[in-house]
């Protein structure tokens, strides 16, 4: 079940790798307004689907959606291109319908590497910042703040 009053951004690395068997890459399904991953936590995954998904590539945040829709279930039901075999595909996948590109106007630098890695940051912070690594350090700013407070 969403937040919806939550303007957590769950940022992801995305690359235009595809898997073998399958008909598109990472990215492309991005491109298609659509993103999945694993369901239920499995691998440091979200439990609980984030309204907004932030995607970056070649060392910046190049898009921002909000979460339309989302639906949990296995992948080759949904896509039925996607074979039904290989780590990739296999178990239940939380699977999101997104919305327009919101943002950024330009692409967002990391300005530090990151890698793979999969962030959490305030949708306003990845808005407004010079860099990724500005909007996590406000981010953490922000957090620690609130966390006095109670």
């Amino acid at each position: 079940m969403q937040d919806l009053s939550s303007n957590r951004t769950y940022c992801v690395s995305v690359a235009p790798i595809t898997p073998p068997g399958w008909p598109a890459s990472f990215r492309d399904y991005v491109d298609q307004h659509r993103y999945f991953h694993p369901a239920h936590g499995k691998s440091g995954w979200p439990a609980e689907p984030p309204n907004y998904l932030a995607f970056r590539w070649d060392g910046a945040v190049r898009r921002i959606h909000h979460v339309e829709d989302y639906t949990i279930g296995l992948l080759w039901e949904h896509f039925p291109q996607i074979p039904d075999h290989g780590t990739d595909s296999a178990g239940e996948h939380v699977i999101y319908a997104l919305g327009p590109v919101i943002g950024p106007a330009e692409p967002l630098k990391n300005g530090a590497q990151y890698r793979s890695g999969r962030l959490w940051v305030a949708l306003d912070l990845l808005l407004t910042s010079s860099t990724l690594k500005d909007a996590l350090t406000a981010d953490k700013a922000r957090q620690a703040r609130q966390a006095e407070r109670y």
